[in-house]
């Protein structure tokens, strides 16, 4: 630290100020957790974007600086190599990245629903599962065990497939639901929500059947045809389970 100052000039602060909160908005970079990272209280970032800090502590300014991989040249704008770096390369901060919980979902018998829920909490996630616009559930019951268990969050990839019950002369292809054989959905039955495996059966020609199954068969199979009235909201694609 003999090459810093313990704390920058005064006249300096307001484009410090500045030039943090421009990097945070260009670069995403969430507040709460450059502090987390750079080891400095939440506060003091809050403090001098509110004028409240009228002079920069050096050595909180270094570790920001640490965190979002910068040297005093590039913070400061000033021409390449007029000072060297301080240090080595820090790891990139990850902004947090969480996706919607709505709720549990029952496995045992399909539980009346109505409405579109608000989600109850949101839960960790990665940048794929944002991209994929995935919501999650809390798991209620074990007849899809070992699959699920009771108290699993499931991950799940939207869907809006309906078998239409007012258009019943022409009905969603078989090829629709092909992808979706043997996978574990979300499924409201008559107004009535489950978890379930689905299986596509090939009947006579063209017909087909959709049963939805409990893989320990603890529950009787669910037989659904195309003038059932039945809409599938997700297809689960990844599971968290807190082993105790």
């Amino acid at each position: 630290m003999s090459d810093l100052y313990s704390r920058y000039p005064k006249e300096q602060t307001s484009y410090i100020r500045d030039r943090l909160r421009d990097i945070l908005k260009r670069r995403r970079f969430k507040a709460r957790g450059l502090c987390t990272a750079a080891g400095i209280g939440r506060t003091y970032l809050f403090n001098l974007f509110n004028g409240k800090i009228q002079t920069v502590d050096g050595e909180k300014l270094e570790r920001i600086l640490e965190v979002m991989r910068m040297t005093d040249d590039e913070f400061f704008e000033r021409p390449a190599g007029t000072t060297r770096p301080r240090y080595a390369p820090a790891p990139a901060l990850r902004e947090e990245v969480r996706v919607p919980l709505f709720g549990e979902i029952p496995t045992i018998a399909p539980s009346w629903t109505e409405g579109e829920p608000l989600p109850i909490e949101a839960v960790e996630a990665t940048p794929r599962d944002r991209q994929m616009k995935a919501f999650a559930l809390r798991v209620r019951g074990d007849s899809m065990s070992p699959r699920f268990r009771h108290g699993d969050v499931i991950f799940l990839r939207p869907l809006d497939l309906v078998v239409p019950v007012l258009d019943p002369d022409n009905p969603v292809p078989r090829g629709a639901f092909q992808s979706l054989d043997g996978r574990s959905v979300v499924v409201v039955v008559h107004r009535e929500v489950t978890l379930k495996v689905l299986h596509v059966k090939a009947l006579a020609g063209q017909d087909y059947e959709l049963v939805l199954e409990s893989p320990n068969g603890a529950c009787d199979p669910i037989h659904v045809g195309p003038k059932d009235e039945v809409r599938f909201q997700g297809e689960v694609y990844k599971l968290l389970r807190h082993d105790p």
